[in-house]
């Protein structure tokens, strides 16, 4: 492999014994591999491990590692397990890391080879990711967003850029802060739409979206990770709008609390100027896709 194109995976996993064979799989007919995948196991009860392990001696590269169960908030448990897995990276010659959830069907043979040529054209490029759909009563349902936005599910980050930013942050929206941090200090970030990936359990997060809890706790997010008042007061007005009531004053709720409180923020004051804008110019000047 080019001394350019090496790469590590990172894979969180719990209970995902029916689906992490069809991701391995994926990436083990990547036409690039990378240079290590570790695989941790969130103290799963199914079949995970048997199913990692069944692959590590024919692929040395696969790395099954095995964690006590997180007891972290959502989305703050994801960072947790993806860092105790970096510290088993033996090989840090790489140039690239990717976060890879375990129910990721790659479908492309030249994912990952796609990508690190699209980092190598662009030297600015900071953070990829292809765009996921899911299967829905037999029918393909695209997850889209706009071409700036990251899949969390899959992200590729070239080695500066991660080290740059310091990391992604063991908050809920970790995978919206980054595309800010990053940005900020003048990296692109960029989901290509040709890249098509099938995310195989993405019905779970349904359920988990259709809680006021969750606005709760996106609110208490958006204040962590910077976003202006105003921001929040529209996001709740269009829900208010859209007759879920709920969903709104538990997003003002969860983010005014969490300023009054005074809870820790993981931007500084230029980021959050920086978010402030940005804001501004999706909202009002619609010039950003």
């Amino acid at each position: 492999m080019p001394d350019k194109n090496k790469y590590i995976i990172i894979t969180p996993a719990y209970n995902e014994g029916e689906f992490i064979r069809k991701t391995i799989d994926s990436v083990i007919k990547q036409s690039v591999l990378p240079l290590e995948w570790i695989i941790v196991d969130d103290s799963s009860t199914d079949n995970t491990s048997l199913v990692i392990n069944s692959y590590t001696t024919n692929y040395p590269w696969i790395k099954y590692v095995k964690k006590d169960k997180s007891t972290a908030e959502f989305g703050a448990n994801v960072v947790e397990v993806f860092y105790f897995g970096k510290n088993f990276i033996t090989n840090y010659n790489y140039n690239f890391i990717v976060k890879l959830d375990a129910d990721i069907d790659l479908i492309r043979s030249d994912y990952f080879e796609y990508q690190i040529n699209k980092f190598h054209q662009i030297k600015a490029l900071g953070i990829c990711t292809g765009i996921t759909y899911y299967i829905n009563n037999g029918k393909e349902i695209l997850v889209d967003h706009p071409d700036w936005r990251t899949t969390g599910a899959l992200k590729m980050y070239r080695k500066e850029c991660f080290e740059e930013i310091e990391g992604i942050a063991p908050i809920f929206g970790w995978d919206g802060l980054d595309e800010y941090k990053a940005m900020y200090r003048g990296w692109q970030t960029r989901t290509f739409r040709n890249l098509k990936v099938l995310h195989l359990k993405k019905f779970v997060s349904f359920a988990r979206e259709s809680t006021p809890e969750y606005y709760s706790k996106k609110g208490l997010s958006f204040y962590q990770r910077g976003y202006p008042p105003e921001f929040i007061i529209l996001k709740s007005i269009l829900y208010f709008l859209k007759l879920k009531t709920k969903y709104g004053l538990n997003l003002l709720n969860g983010y005014f609390t969490a300023r009054k409180m005074k809870v820790k923020q993981y931007v500084n004051e230029e980021e959050k100027k920086f978010i402030r804008i940005f804001q501004i110019k999706r909202f009002f000047l619609r010039r950003i896709r």
